[in-house]
């Protein structure tokens, strides 16, 4: 039911306090099931999702972890001014995120443990 709701939104926001380790280095899948659905995402700046989300232009990334309501604003705002560019970056680009992409690291590593 979720993949129903993500396809009908414009933007998903995606934020994690970082007060403590275990959601400063978090990568949600609420935030991978929104980018393999072709919503933009708006995220705070948590290492993995900042990354991923600059890296592949797979959305907006927010100064702060979004404890800020005006950053969440302008976030927002930015991901709807560009949605047109991010969901285009979204299709060239999330087959870097799915499973399948990793195939021949997971074979080279099973591949050295078994040699």
């Amino acid at each position: 039911m979720t993949p129903h709701y993500i396809k009908a939104s414009k933007v998903s926001l995606v934020l994690y306090r970082e007060d403590s380790a275990n959601n400063k280095y978090c990568e949600p899948n609420r935030m991978f099931q929104s980018i393999i659905n072709e919503c933009p995402v708006v995220v705070g700046c948590n290492p993995p999702m900042k990354e991923l989300v600059e890296n592949y232009n797979f959305g907006v990334v927010l100064p702060t972890d979004g404890s800020n309501v005006l950053d969440i604003t302008k976030g927002l705002q930015k991901a709807l001014t560009n949605h047109d560019a991010i969901v285009e970056s979204i299709r060239k680009n999330k087959h870097q995120i799915l499973w399948d992409s990793q195939d021949e690291v997971f074979k080279s590593i099973i591949d050295n443990l078994l040699a």
